[in-house]
């Protein structure tokens, strides 16, 4: 875990749960703050920039797809969102409002201690092999920086749109399979690819396609995945 502290913000409502994970999440060595509303939340997220966020749905005053959406418009700070809800369509929602991961309560402490760790990693990630930029089109992405630009205009894109775009990158001119996508996004052994990839692919043609309902950059392959670009070699 983190040897230096890492600000993380809880914002959940259920003191007693509350105080058991800021006690798990201390001496793991993080700088823990606490939210018990979303209006709160909103507030600590823009005034003391944490490093991750754990965001719970059911939450007083703004619910937790609204906070994400707000937080979204000053930080790519990565977010977990924490939810009772685990219908297809609540995950849908928490991740089409910006959130990175999420995970169904009551989950164990090893499995979140495993998914901050993933995305502790990617939010510092250095590549360390050359090239250290990509470039197609009007598309630029640093993989040294973890950036991306579209033109002169740097894509806001948070820490799991920058993953599967950096996984395009490296596999430019082949099919990448939703499987292998997921993997390099979330962390394998999880069961929900069909359900995620999708999202996260819809969100990034947001940000990078002039007509996301036409894509010249982020394709479709039949059966086999996506691809940045035209295939251009077969495994």
């Amino acid at each position: 875990m983190p040897e230096t502290k890492t600000r993380l913000l809880i914002a959940d409502d259920e003191a007693k749960y509350v105080l058991s994970l800021r006690f798990i999440l201390e001496r793991q060595g993080f700088e823990v703050i606490t939210a018990t509303d979303g209006q709160l939340a909103v507030e600590l997220a823009e005034r003391e920039r944490p490093g991750l966020i754990l965001l719970d749905v059911r939450i007083p005053k703004i619910d937790g797809y609204e906070i994400c959406r707000r937080i979204r418009k000053f930080s790519l700070s990565p977010i977990i969102m924490l939810t009772a809800l685990g219908q297809d369509t609540d995950v849908a929602a928490g991740l089409a409002a910006g959130a990175d991961d999420y995970l169904v309560k009551p989950f164990k402490v090893e499995v979140l201690l495993k998914r901050l760790e993933s995305l502790q990693h990617w939010t510092g990630y250095v590549a360390e092999q050359q090239p250290t930029e990509f470039r197609f089109g009007d598309l630029r992405v640093s993989y040294a920086g973890r950036q991306a630009w579209m033109g002169s205009s740097e894509l806001p894109l948070t820490t799991a749109e920058y993953r599967l775009l950096h996984t395009l990158a490296r596999s430019f001119g082949r099919s990448v399979s939703p499987e292998e996508l997921f993997t390099s996004v979330w962390i394998a052994g999880r069961t929900d690819a069909d359900q995620l990839v999708p999202i996260l692919i819809h969100r990034l043609r947001q940000k990078i396609e002039a007509n996301p309902a036409a894509p010249e950059y982020i394709l479709g392959q039949p059966v086999e995945g996506y691809s940045l670009g035209p295939v251009t070699a077969r495994e």
